[in-house]
C-alpha cells in the first residue's frame, strides 16, 4: 500500500492543479459590452471645440492563450459615440496571478471603420473616414468553477476619425476628431 501512495504522490507533483477549470493553453474568446466616456476635441478648419461625450460599445475577441498567463487575439467591435464606427484590432492581455480571481493588463490597437453615410447636397457633400485607435487598461477576472469567465475592465482610449467637407465650386476642409475617454467594460470569457 505503501509504494502505491508514493507512486501516486511522485506522478501527481507533475500534474498542474486549480481550484478551477482553466485550459494553460489554446483558443479564448472575450465577449463584452461598455459605455465610453470622456472628451472629443473637434478641430474643424476655422475653429477648435472640446466636450464630453458619452456612448456605447460591444465587441468580440478571439484569440490563442500562451503559457496560461498570455493571451492574444484579434477583435472587432461596434462603437457608437457620435457615429457609428466599426472596430477591427488586435488585443493583448497578461493575467497577472493564477487564481480564481486575477487581476488582468489589457492594450489592443487597430482602426475603425465610419459606418456613417455620406451626405450629398445641392450645396453640400460631406464624406465620412475612420481613423486608427490604441487603448491601455486593467481588469479583474472572475473564473467560474467549471469554465468560463466574468469579466471586469476600464481602459483608457485614444481614436481618431475624419470628415472631408466640399462646396460646390469652392474649396473642401477636412474636419479632424480626437476621443479620450474611459471605457468600463463587462463581458464573458471562455
Amino acid at each position: 500500500l505503501s509504494e502505491i501512495d508514493s507512486t501516486f504522490i511522485s506522478k501527481s507533483k507533475d500534474i498542474r492543479t486549480y481550484a478551477y477549470h482553466q485550459k494553460e493553453s489554446g483558443y479564448f474568446n472575450v465577449t463584452s459590452l461598455g459605455v465610453p466616456i470622456g472628451t472629443q476635441q473637434q478641430d474643424y478648419y476655422y475653429y477648435n471645440q472640446q466636450r464630453v461625450v458619452a456612448g456605447f460599445t460591444a465587441q468580440t475577441i478571439h484569440g490563442y492563450r500562451f503559457h496560461s498567463n498570455f493571451l492574444a487575439g484579434g477583435g472587432c467591435g461596434i462603437e457608437v459615440v457620435q457615429d457609428p464606427m466599426l472596430h477591427l484590432f488586435a488585443d493583448a492581455r497578461y493575467e497577472i496571478l493564477k487564481l480564481q480571481y486575477t487581476p488582468y493588463l489589457v492594450a489592443d490597437a487597430g482602426y475603425g471603420l465610419n459606418l456613417r453615410a455620406d451626405i450629398n447636397t445641392a450645396w453640400q457633400s460631406t464624406a465620412f473616414s475612420g481613423g486608427g485607435f490604441w487603448g491601455i487598461g486593467a481588469g479583474m477576472r472572475f473564473n467560474f468553477n467549471q469554465a468560463g469567465a466574468v469579466v471586469f475592465d476600464a481602459q483608457y482610449k485614444i481614436s481618431h476619425r475624419s470628415e472631408e467637407v466640399s462646396y460646390p465650386e469652392s474649396d473642401s476642409y477636412v474636419n479632424k476628431y480626437t476621443m479620450r475617454r474611459i471605457v468600463f467594460k463587462i463581458g464573458l470569457a471562455f
